[in-house]
């Protein structure tokens, strides 16, 4: 990775005094939240029926809140160039749960979770493996595993989603186009770049937002008052992991503690996207104003969105792609800005309605989430925009 100086990214200072004690005491926040959400929503039930998805959320949430912390990070990191098979299988612990989960569901499929723990195990092992420098034979193992997400699911023989429905024009141009990604980096790099061309790792993040992008996992849903898909929640925990193990989680600013500047220039960049993305959205018709009801549910919401939604793609799109592009391969700031962007925009071609529109506004938010992240280095600080912008979205916009 190229230092500070040389990526443009600001990397966030390790403070000391009261700044350095928001950090754990925001996660520990978090969690209880979480947990205190749930028991909410477990209202009325007996003990026995909420003790599964009480115990696989909280023990879920505790691992995706921990393992970003630098010590827990370090240690993965620490764990995978001493004892790298164990820490390569070690991930095959997150798929124990939904071997509990999947009686309890119907029409499910043992092969699934079969399935379902190589889309976990491939991405950790190619990150346990990967060097900055491109290998031979780094090629096959990584196309191969960015592939199978993207493959897999047309294989399977599922009444809900035909294969007919699955090859529209649309979703081929998706599926090319995650293939192609990958193989761009190979063609379109030169030789210098190579060098620190980090493939492996890439194709494991790739791996990953695939696999929950175009519904590799198997649906095996926790409790239906969650309506969270167990999988999610283990490919954020997978990405996590991953990264931690290559050394790279340290720098996508997974950390809380903020400065005023840094929060006024991410209210700043929200302010600035707000005015264009509020024209266009209303000006054709994609954004029709209807106001939802004030609830607590709504301030649950919010929290959900920031944990599940917003962290995960920030970590994904700024904290791995902008800074892959930006630091690793050297692209200057604002092409490696617009590029990724349009890479999130691209992301969303698949939620209709109006998707040319919703094309065009997830790319300007790109913009001002990727400038976010350029000018502080804290994910955390990006998705709490992304957040603010999709709550807004929900609350203001919903009809």
């Amino acid at each position: 990775m190229g230092s500070a100086r040389r990526s443009g990214i600001t990397e966030a200072p390790c403070t000391p005094g009261v700044s350095r004690l928001v950090d754990p005491l925001l996660r520990l926040g978090f969690f209880i939240a979480v947990l205190v959400v749930l028991l909410l929503r477990f209202d009325g039930r007996s003990p026995e029926a909420v003790s599964l998805p009480l115990v696989v959320v909280g023990l879920g949430v505790g691992g995706y809140l921990l393992i970003a912390t630098p010590g827990m990070s370090a240690f993965v990191r620490n764990q995978a160039q001493n004892y790298p098979l164990v820490v390569g299988l070690g991930v095959l612990l997150l798929a124990l749960p939904a071997t509990v989960l999947t009686p309890v569901q119907t029409e499910s499929d043992p092969a699934d979770l079969i399935f379902a723990a190589m889309l976990l195990l491939l991405p950790v092992g190619c990150a346990v493996l990967n060097t900055p420098e491109l290998r031979r034979g780094d090629i096959g193992l990584g196309l191969s595993t960015a592939a199978l997400p993207v493959l897999l699911p047309l294989t399977r023989d599922t009444a809900g989603s035909p294969l007919a429905l699955m090859l529209e024009p649309g979703e081929i141009a998706l599926r090319a186009g995650a293939l192609a990604l990958p193989a761009a980096l190979l063609l379109f790099t030169t030789p210098r770049q190579k060098q620190n061309l980090n493939f492996l790792l890439l194709c494991a993040t790739l791996s990953i937002w695939y696999s929950i992008e175009f519904g590799a996992f198997p649906d095996v849903q926790i409790d239906p008052a969650v309506n969270l898909n167990y999988f999610y929640l283990a490919a954020i925990l997978t990405l996590l992991y991953a990264l931690s193990a290559a050394g790279w989680l340290p720098n996508v600013g997974f950390h809380f503690h903020a400065s005023f500047h840094e929060l006024a220039s991410a209210l700043l960049s929200l302010a600035v996207f707000a005015v264009p993305a509020l024209g266009i959205g209303l000006a054709s018709g994609f954004l029709k104003p209807e106001l939802q009801p004030f609830s607590v549910e709504s301030l649950t919401r919010a929290g959900s969105v920031y944990l599940f939604v917003a962290l995960p793609e920030e970590i994904l799109f700024r904290g791995v792609l902008l800074r892959y592009l930006h630091s690793t391969l050297a692209v200057p700031a604002a092409p490696a800005l617009l590029l990724s962007a349009v890479i999130f925009g691209a992301a969303h071609l698949n939620n209709p309605p109006g998707v040319g529109w919703y094309f065009v506004l997830a790319t300007l938010a790109g913009i001002a989430y990727g400038w976010i992240f350029l000018s502080t280095g804290k994910v955390t600080l990006s998705a709490l925009v992304h957040t603010s912008v999709n709550w807004v979205w929900w609350a203001g916009f919903s009809g």
